[in-house]
C-alpha cells in the first residue's frame, strides 16, 4: 500500500481499495453505515504502526483487538491467554457521527475521524491532534490468526512478562558474541531493552541490572516474512543499540528473533549462537 488515497467514509462508506501499488484509490461502494461496518467484524486488530503516538489514549493504548457492539467498546489487551470466544472487557462507550462525506467516532470526549483503507481496514485520526492515529483491520472470530497477531505485535509479547531469562545456548563454543553474556532481558513499550549479566537463578527483584557489562539501549524491529526467498522460518530482525550513560550509541547488535511459543523466544546473533529465553512472571496489561 505505497500509494493510498485516503477517502473519508461517508454514510455509504466509500472505501478505497488496497489491491496493489498502482491502485488509484477508486472508492468501492458499500451500503453499510460505519456503525454497521464496525459491528460486522468480531475483532478490529490494532496494527503495529506508530503505537507510541497513542500511549495516552486509554481505550486503545494496550489493545490487541477492539470490538464495537451497541455503543460499547470491548478490548482484549493480551496475546497470552487471548480468548477468541469473547470480545474481551468493556473499556469505553462510543457514538458515531456521519455528516455528508465525513464520519467520526466519539470516545471519551474525543473525536476520531475515520478513513477507509479497504473493505475491512480503517484509520482513525484524532481531530484535535492529528499525530494521534491508529490503524485497525477487521476480522471475524474464525478468521483471526493469533500467530500472525503475535508476530505483528511481538513487542507487546515482550512486555507481557516482567523479564526474560536465558535457558539455553546453542553453539556456545563460538564465544565472541557480546549477546551471549546476557542472562536476563527486560523490555519497555518505548522500544527500550535492558540486559543483565547477573548470575542465573534469580528472581526479578534479585537481578542486578547494573551488573558488570550489563547494557541498556533502544531497539528496532523488522518482520521478515518471505520464507521462500530466505529459506528461513518467519522471524524478526532486531537491531539493539547499546547506549552509554550519556545516551551515545556504543555498539550495535543485529539479531534474528524467533517466537517459539508465547513463553519462549530465540535470538540468533551474527556469530550464529542461539540464545533461548523464557518469559518470567506474566504481567497482563
Amino acid at each position: 500500500m505505497k500509494k493510498i488515497l485516503f477517502l473519508v467514509i461517508s454514510i455509504s462508506i466509500a472505501l478505497t481499495s488496497c489491491k496493489n501499488d498502482d491502485d488509484n484509490g477508486t472508492p468501492i461502494e458499500n451500503n453499510n453505515s460505519i456503525t454497521k461496518l464496525l459491528a460486522s467484524y468480531t475483532y478490529w486488530f490494532i496494527e503495529p504502526t506508530d503505537l507510541q503516538n497513542i500511549a495516552d489514549v486509554d481505550f486503545v493504548k494496550n489493545a490487541i483487538t477492539l470490538s464495537f457492539q451497541n455503543e460499547v467498546i470491548y478490548a482484549q489487551n493480551n496475546l497470552i491467554g487471548f480468548d477468541n470466544t469473547t470480545m474481551g472487557n468493556a473499556v469505553s462507550t462510543y457514538t458515531i457521527n456521519q455528516q455528508g462525506s465525513e464520519a467520526y467516532i466519539n470516545v471519551d470526549n474525543r473525536k476520531y475521524r475515520v478513513y477507509g483503507l479497504g473493505s475491512n481496514a480503517l484509520k482513525l485520526v484524532d481531530s484535535y491532534d492529528t499525530n494521534i492515529a491508529f490503524y485497525m483491520t477487521g476480522y471475524n472470530a474464525n478468521d483471526f490468526n493469533l500467530d500472525d497477531a503475535t508476530y505483528s505485535r511481538i513487542i507487546h509479547l515482550f512486555n507481557e512478562y516482567q523479564m526474560w531469562v536465558k535457558t539455553e545456548e546453542v553453539n556456545p563454543d563460538n564465544n565472541n558474541s557480546v549477546f551471549k553474556h546476557y542472562n536476563y532481558l527486560r523490555f519497555a513499550p518505548t522500544y527500550s531493552m535492558f540486559t543483565s549479566t547477573d548470575t542465573q537463578g534469580k528472581t526479578y527483584d534479585q537481578v542486578d541490572w547494573q551488573a558488570t557489562d550489563s547494557k541498556k539501549g533502544s531497539f528496532f524491529m523488522k518482520e521478515i516474512k518471505d520464507e521462500d526467498v530466505l529459506n528461513k522460518p518467519r522471524h524478526h530482525e532486531m537491531r539493539f543499540l547499546h547506549l552509554s550513560d550519556n545516551g551515545e550509541t556504543t555498539y550495535t547488535d543485529t539479531l534474528e528473533v524467533y517466537i517459539i511459543n508465547h513463553n519462549k523466544i530465540k535470538f540468533i546473533d551474527k556469530k550464529h549462537i542461539e540464545h533461548h529465553f523464557e518469559g518470567s512472571v506474566n504481567t497482563p496489561f
